[in-house]
């Protein structure tokens, strides 16, 4: 392992410990559950479904944007999962506190959940530009409630955020040539 694959390695599991450690409490655990919930995939198919049946234009146009987003956020995440095949922390760290069942057989980086919650944002923020400070703090908690819940590390947390970003950008220009 390089010199700057080890550093990142280190300061990537001393942050993990900090949120999965440092600020464990009860009650945290039902919030992280709930809003980690929100980068699910049950979760985003439930959201597209709810704004199809708005039946409004507004809303055919976000549930257009929202679901292909997360389509090619799906498509990006797990080629990148098998391709990379790094175990989650709660597997691979023996310290490690596992506060949600992790999946059998599923690789860490990187997050789909937060993935799945910046595309749903930056689609979303689009299309209600006044909402997109919520729609970004949902997004972010996303993202923190993974590593609370130890199922993935710092970087998996960021690099599928961008991941959300660049499926976001990609939606967006076939969106925009086909209208």
């Amino acid at each position: 392992m390089s010199e700057v694959a080890y550093y990142i390695k280190q300061k990537d599991e001393l942050i993990f410990f900090v949120f999965n450690h440092k600020i464990n409490c009860a009650p945290l655990n039902y919030i992280m559950r709930a809003l980690t919930f929100l980068g699910s995939t049950t979760f985003s198919a439930l959201f597209c479904f709810a704004l199809v049946c708005l039946n409004k234009k507004l809303s055919l146009n976000a549930f257009y944007s929202v679901t292909y987003t997360m389509l090619v956020g799906l498509v990006f995440v797990h080629t990148i999962k098998r391709t990379f095949g790094r175990q989650r922390p709660c597997h691979a760290l023996p310290q490690a506190i596992i506060k949600k069942l992790p999946p059998i057989n599923s690789y860490s980086f990187p997050s789909g959940h937060t993935c799945a919650a910046f595309g749903m944002a930056f689609a979303l923020s689009n299309i209600f530009p006044a909402l997109s400070f919520l729609f970004f703090t949902l997004a972010a908690l996303v993202g923190i409630s993974r590593i609370y819940l130890g199922m993935h590390y710092p970087t998996d947390v960021l690099i599928g955020g961008i991941l959300g970003f660049v499926s976001f950008l990609i939606t967006n220009a076939i969106i925009c040539a086909i209208i």
